[in-house]
């Protein structure tokens, strides 16, 4: 009797259970699996950086997706990792002209598209025309399919950078107008005085009347130039031409000039210069001048060699020689560790304005006495007002071999780009 009641029982209680477990089946069917923020968060790009890229060689970007069912699209964002605005410029005209297009950052990216290439296997290709020396910095971003934007490698704010390699002509030619903000011409003016104070009068030699002393703001000079530089930016680097207007003094002494016989110094003249650059960090100019003075025709010749990119820190080394107004040799270190305000300090021994004086003594005699050797120490500080437009001042100190006290030099100068 009890097996047949419990029998009964199980029968009875059996359809209920099954009942309830449909029930129960039927509420968990009509929810979702998964909502979508747990969806979009199994999407996971995996990416391994290029060590290195090779300039103007192609070069495919590849990553692997999981959960791309999410995905509304996929990219990588890449530009130079040399921010000048020439550089700039330049990688934004060969972006849209490779088809691609770029963001609205402040500092645009590149953006390229991601396109599956088999499997979870996606890919951006980067034109080789994008890649120039010295490097790129890239990230990878995507977006779902409600709009929602995810940095998956590296970001905007931190992008990660890549070597570029090597070279080809283009990229040279690139490097070299981007030293130059993209311009090869320029004009250039300048102009200057030097006062060179009290000295020891190289009259006293011959007047044998003991240690004359030059009057004060006696002895100086002026000079102002204008010069037209083209730069080929090969092998030959630049060609400049340039004239120049030099006058000088005759220096006195107690009121009387040295030498009363002559007009005073002066030249006018023209120079051509030709610079070689031998490497990136080595380059040679050689200059000829002609001119004319008060006495007639006057020629000369000047070099330079150059330790470092003249556009940046660099030593220069050079001499100029002129007959009847002497030479000059200068030493000049310049650098641009303050951004927009490029200087240079030199220092340079000169003859000028004049190689010798004709000094005459009470008995009517007239004897050619040797300038005396001055020292200049120099200082100029330019100011970038833009891309094109530098002006700059020029001060310093002077003095003769003999000085009893120095003088000074001042000047200005502006160069125009385009």
């Amino acid at each position: 009797m009890k097996t047949k009641q419990t029998v009964w029982k199980l029968s009875t209680l059996a359809p209920l259970c099954l009942l309830a477990i449909l029930a129960s089946s039927s509420v968990a069917l009509a929810e979702p699996l998964l909502d979508e923020t747990q969806l979009s968060t199994r999407l996971t790009i995996f990416h391994i950086p290029p060590n290195a890229l090779v300039a103007g060689a192609a070069a495919p970007l590849k990553v692997v997706i999981n959960g791309d069912w999410t995905l509304e699209e996929a990219w990588v964002a890449l530009r130079p990792v040399d921010e000048t605005p020439f550089r700039r410029r330049n990688f934004d005209q060969r972006c849209k002209a490779a088809g691609y297009t770029l963001d609205q950052s402040p500092h645009p990216f590149c953006q390229i598209a991601l396109r599956r290439q088999e499997g979870e296997v996606y890919l951006a290709q980067v034109e080789g025309e994008l890649l120039q020396p010295p490097g790129i910095e890239y990230f990878i971003a995507s977006k779902n399919r409600d709009g929602v934007r995810t940095s998956n490698f590296a970001d905007e704010a931190f992008p990660y950078p890549v070597v570029v390699q090597g070279e080809t002509p283009e990229t040279r030619l690139n490097d070299r107008l981007a030293r130059h903000h993209g311009k090869r011409s320029e004009f250039h003016v300048d102009g200057e005085v030097s006062f060179f104070g009290v000295s020891i009068s190289p009259s006293s030699v011959v007047l044998n009347e003991g240690e004359l002393k030059v009057d004060s703001f006696t002895d100086w000079f002026w000079s102002t130039s204008v010069d037209y530089t083209y730069r080929t930016l090969g092998a030959l680097y630049a060609i400049r031409f340039g004239v120049n207007i030099m006058r000088g003094s005759i220096p006195e002494v107690d009121g009387y000039k040295i030498d009363n016989t002559s007009d005073a110094p002066g030249m006018n003249s023209g120079f051509g210069e030709v610079e070689f650059e031998l490497h990136r960090l080595f380059s040679a100019a050689a200059r000829l001048h002609l001119g004319a003075t008060q006495d007639g025709f006057a020629a000369g010749v000047g070099g330079e060699v150059r330790i470092g990119p003249h556009w940046a820190t660099h030593l220069a080394l050079g001499f100029d020689w002129m007959s009847t107004i002497g030479a000059r040799g200068f030493l000049t270190f310049a650098w641009d560790t303050v951004p927009r305000f490029p200087m240079a300090f030199t220092i340079e021994a000169t003859e000028r304005p004049t190689l010798s004086y004709a000094v005459s003594t009470p008995d009517g005699s007239s004897y050619d006495v040797e300038s005396a050797l001055s020292t200049r120490l120099i200082l100029d500080v330019g100011f970038e007002v833009n891309e094109a437009l530098t002006l700059g001042l020029r001060g310093g100190y002077a003095a003769r071999t003999e000085a009893v006290t120095g003088g000074f030099v001042s000047g200005v100068d502006a160069s125009f780009a385009f």
